[in-house]
């Protein structure tokens, strides 16, 4: 095999479709877009509908799910609505991407709010993230999504190239194909450079990360704003319920059950914030809200019962603010760690 030394070894990257039935056509359209690719031996498309008659589907899909470089997400209401494409498909595929070990593309086919979904942070097909149904002219929309194809695939391969080179069962002739100037294999050479390459792509890959994080946090803030407040408010009802005159005695008693009822209020609006933004499951809205009592209630108790009385009968607002502050940062470092 004899390639450049500044190119990478000719391989076939696998792409795996996920999408809903109800887009077939569209998937088909898109399939047909991409034949030059396959033709070229740059991809091998894997989707569904190539299960064999008796092979185990759940069990075909896993496997080409877990072994696909590039996986398309071809995002429709429908997608959205499929428990299987959404709770099973795209999940597997964030954890690979989040691992570096595969490349997630999401490309809108019709129009549907997508903005709070976990893929919502990557760049999505075609410019603009403009609907495909949406444009005036479909082959030019199906034109732009295969170029963001290709150059990913390329970008991919890029950054996974020091990887591949290391893993390859050639010597540094058959992947090279030629030596320096002074007789000496140009494999060291190209190694060094690839790692070079690779430092680069690392740093910017974590930039681009923490830039993304950073504005799907300040995005959350936008659309819970109303949420955040009201959890605030709680903790500062509470506060102003902490100023009353309480006897020694029965302070832990109210301390426990004023954190608790901060806790419950502040943990469900808290997970229902997170439910909407991150389309989460209905079913975590209990154990987290259950969750944020308990973490209120000791919170309460430990700052109720570690203050003064005097200091809390007068500045009991203020210490409940505090609170409601800290749990919410809590909340967007969750956020920001998604």
């Amino acid at each position: 095999m004899s390639v450049s030394s500044n190119s990478q070894p000719m391989r076939t990257t696998e792409v795996f479709f996920s999408y809903s039935h109800k887009d077939e056509g569209l998937r088909d359209e898109l399939a047909t877009h991409l034949s030059i690719l396959r033709r070229q031996g740059v991809i091998s498309a894997w989707y569904d509908r190539q299960i064999t008659p008796g092979t185990e589907w759940a069990g075909e899909i896993n496997t080409h799910l877990n072994s696909s470089e590039i996986i398309l997400l071809l995002i429709s209401p429908d997608f959205l609505a499929s428990d299987y494409c959404f709770d099973i498909e795209l999940r597997r595929a964030m954890e690979r991407h989040e691992r570096g070990e595969a490349r997630v593309i999401p490309i809108i086919l019709r129009p549907v709010d997508w903005q709070g979904a976990s893929f919502g942070k990557l760049q999505a097909l075609p410019k603009n993230a403009k609907a495909i149904t949406l444009w005036d002219n479909r082959d030019e929309a199906f034109r732009n999504v295969c170029e963001g194809i290709r150059i990913a695939i390329k970008d991919f391969r890029r950054f996974s190239g020091f990887k591949y080179y290391s893993e390859v069962a050639f010597s540094p002739q058959d992947v090279y194909g030629k030596t320096l100037n002074d007789g000496s294999s140009s494999f060291s050479h190209n190694v060094e450079k690839r790692k070079k390459s690779n430092l680069k792509s690392s740093i910017r890959s974590s930039n681009s990360t923490r830039n993304v994080s950073f504005s799907t946090t300040i995005s959350f803030i936008k659309k819970n704003l109303i949420i955040l407040l009201m959890i605030l408010l709680i903790w500062l009802l509470i506060g102003f319920l902490s100023q009353q005159d309480i006897s020694i005695a029965d302070k832990p008693i109210a301390m426990l059950s004023f954190g608790l009822l901060g806790g419950l209020g502040s943990g469900f609006l808290g997970a229902l914030a997170w439910k909407q933004y991150f389309h989460a499951s209905r079913d975590m809205l209990v154990p987290q809200t259950l969750i944020g009592g308990f973490a209120g209630s000791l919170l309460w108790c430990l700052l109720g019962l570690s203050l003064q009385d005097s200091v809390l009968r007068s500045s009991g607002h203020i210490v409940g603010l505090f609170s409601g502050f800290l749990i919410i940062t809590f909340l967007l470092l969750s956020v920001l760690n998604k």
